[in-house]
């Protein structure tokens, strides 16, 4: 009898445990069918000079039709055979100018925070060689600086291969232990610190308390956003174990119908492109807080090139 009962009391916990291990194996392998699902319908990846080149072309136009505008105006105030007696009327034209006008105007009204965004941000993991032992494993504030500045620039930065990558990341660590007198575990405060005394061409600013229309705002305008966060609840099933305490990966793209962010996560090889659901991705945010980045304040670093 009692041989019976351990036995049944026994497979009760081995049937349990290969539930429990059924569900994880579900939930791991749903999540990257669903990444594939997400990552097959991403937009098509801009380069930043793609994204400001409509802004450029508005700029251009307006500074050629308002000249003409004048000269038009001077005409006909000089011009005593002409009486102006009310608002004049539409009129279709062939002029260029007015067709150019028109551009403008609707180019300019085009910039505006946009239904999807995807910039083509360069990646590299933070472990390059997929040697996670120190500094690299604490290396995502450097992997993530990196990657916003090899977009704005490729000429400070070579991600181009696995060597490269690894010599950037080292040379950026030895400058902000230099800097700082560490290089793990920085706030966003300190990251956009040493990152900006590092690339003095490119801007680094806080954004506290965004929103999600506040970051589609920036990305629509071809910035970057680095995003500090509570990494155990990403739950990315790339992660090892639990997945890293603090982390910190770049956002470069929304689908806002979707409600996702796409990433590049550089805690993963498999980062590139990395999409999170708006909610998890806003509840994971979270400054570095003394060790407490779950109760971290809710804080990004805008990356945008200050020569525009």
């Amino acid at each position: 009898m009692t041989n019976k009962s351990t036995r049944k009391i026994i497979g009760i916990v081995v049937g349990a445990i290969l539930i429990l291990a059924a569900v994880l194996a579900y939930a791991k392998y749903g999540e990257r069918w669903q990444q594939t699902r997400w990552q097959s319908a991403l937009p098509e990846a801009q380069t930043y000079e793609q994204v400001i080149e409509p802004e450029t072309v508005a700029e251009e136009a307006i500074a050629f039709v308002l000249p003409l505008e004048r000269e038009t105006e001077m005409d006909i105030a000089s011009d005593p055979s002409v009486v102006i007696t009310s608002e004049p009327s539409p009129v279709i034209t062939s002029d260029p100018s007015s067709v150019i006008a028109s551009d403008s105007e609707a180019i300019l009204a085009s910039n505006t925070p946009r239904d999807r965004v995807n910039l083509a941000v360069p990646f590299t993991s933070q472990a390059p060689h997929a040697n996670w032992s120190l500094p690299y494993q604490e290396a995502c504030e450097e992997a993530s600086v990196l990657m916003a500045v090899d977009f704005f620039d490729d000429a400070l930065v070579d991600l181009s291969t696995a060597d490269a990558a690894d010599a950037a990341i080292l040379d950026l660590v030895a400058f902000q232990t230099e800097r700082l007198g560490k290089y793990e575990d920085t706030t966003a405060a300190q990251t956009a610190q040493f990152a900006s005394q590092k690339f003095e061409h490119i801007g680094f600013s806080l954004l506290e308390q965004p929103s999600v229309e506040d970051l589609q705002s920036e990305l629509s305008k071809g910035n970057l956003v680095i995003v500090p966060a509570y990494g155990r609840v990403l739950g990315n099933p790339n992660f090892t174990g639990d997945g890293p305490l603090y982390h910190m990966l770049v956002m470069r793209g929304f689908d806002a119908q979707r409600g996702i962010f796409i990433t590049n996560d550089p805690g993963t090889r498999n980062g590139r492109a990395y999409v999170y659901r708006e909610e998890v991705l806003m509840n994971a945010m979270g400054d570095w807080n003394d060790g407490d980045p779950q109760n971290g304040e809710k804080v990004v670093i805008v990356v945008s090139s200050r020569i525009r």
